[in-house]
């Protein structure tokens, strides 16, 4: 046989065989009787079926896995061992990017930017911690989830520019900074090339600041990020604003112009609009009557205005994407029952 043919005939052979696996699992046998049956590691038929990693993904033990499946608990635990080592660096490299971006996150809220059970996440977070990618001790401010804080080494590194200092959150923003990264998260998912975070747009703007030309010797205002997304119907390019507790309104008054002003002026061409999150009844109302009390050249400028309930779409978020992992781990032939009867 020649060598193009062996490839033909391998590749012929891999084919029949995941068809193989498919067909024996929608009879009702067990992994374990499938790799038996066709002489083939349990790995291999996890790779064609993958109802473990999806039942893993929807936080079940190793224990419930083995049982659904039809394997012994030590072959689960060894199977994401397995593929946890596969796939370390390349979440590594999307977690570092994502808490240097947002100059950290708590434990749970990475978890929920990466779509991963919390197992995992701690897992992801040792190693991190272990690469010395971030501190080695996780920051306890308030109660809840502990912080994931980059070191100054990673942040220079992803950032391009050295940070003046190590970020380290605080009491009096720390909440802030959660919802920041959480908005983030239902707003543009995990996604790395379509949101400009805070603290580049606070960096741009202080080096924009330092240029001769620059008229200004303090900087604008900085949005709490920008995306790319539909919001209302409308694509394009947004900013968005945060706001967790009612301002004044002078200062609400200053802060909805400011933020206007900057997504006029953004580079390379304005934003679509101005996106505001705002937590309960009297934030809302404080932004709607400042947005009541806009100077009339603002009624001239091509920018949409949307002001939403932080709290009531991140659970819509929540529900949402939990109903995605139900349908994904119930659909037809997804995850079937062990049975010990008898293999053709």
């Amino acid at each position: 046989m020649t060598d193009h043919n062996r490839k033909i005939h391998a590749a012929g052979g891999a084919a029949e065989r995941d068809r193989r696996i498919r067909e024996l699992r929608d009879l009702g046998a067990t992994y374990q009787q499938i790799a038996r049956q066709l002489r083939i590691p349990a790995r291999k038929v996890e790779v064609v079926l993958g109802e473990a990693n999806s039942l893993h993904e929807s936080g079940h033990t190793s224990r419930e896995i083995a049982e659904r499946i039809g394997l012994p608990r030590t072959t689960v635990q060894r199977l994401f061992a397995e593929q946890s080592g596969r796939s370390l660096s390349a979440r590594s490299t999307v977690a570092a990017t994502a808490l240097v971006d947002m100059y950290g996150m708590q434990v749970d809220v990475l978890g929920w930017f990466l779509d991963l059970p919390r197992t995992t996440v701690y897992n992801l977070v040792r190693q991190l911690r272990k690469d010395r990618l971030v501190q080695s001790t996780l920051v306890e401010v308030q109660a809840g989830a502990k912080w994931v804080v980059p070191t100054g080494e990673t942040a220079a590194s992803y950032l391009g520019w050295r940070p003046y200092t190590v970020w380290k959150p605080t009491n009096n923003h720390c909440e802030h900074y959660r919802a920041v990264a959480q908005a983030r998260i239902m707003l543009n998912g995990s996604d790395l090339t379509n949101w400009i975070s805070e603290r580049r747009l606070r960096h741009e703007a202080e080096m924009e600041r330092r240029q001769p030309r620059s008229r200004t010797a303090t900087l604008g205002h900085i949005h709490d990020g920008r995306f790319l997304g539909v919001v209302d119907g409308t694509y394009g390019w947004w900013a968005v604003e945060v706001e967790l507790t009612a301002k004044s309104a002078a200062n609400m008054d200053k802060a909805l112009r400011g933020a206007i002003w900057a997504a006029r002026d953004a580079q390379p061409t304005p934003m679509t609009g101005v996106l505001y999150l705002y937590r309960g009844r009297e934030v809302e109302k404080t932004i709607m009557a400042a947005a009541e009390r806009l100077p009339a050249a603002f009624d001239d400028l091509d920018m949409q205005l949307v002001a939403r309930d932080f709290d009531r779409d991140w659970n819509r978020f929540l529900t949402h994407r939990k109903a995605l992992r139900a349908a994904k781990n119930t659909a037809p032939g997804a995850i079937l029952p062990a049975s010990s009867k008898d293999l053709p």
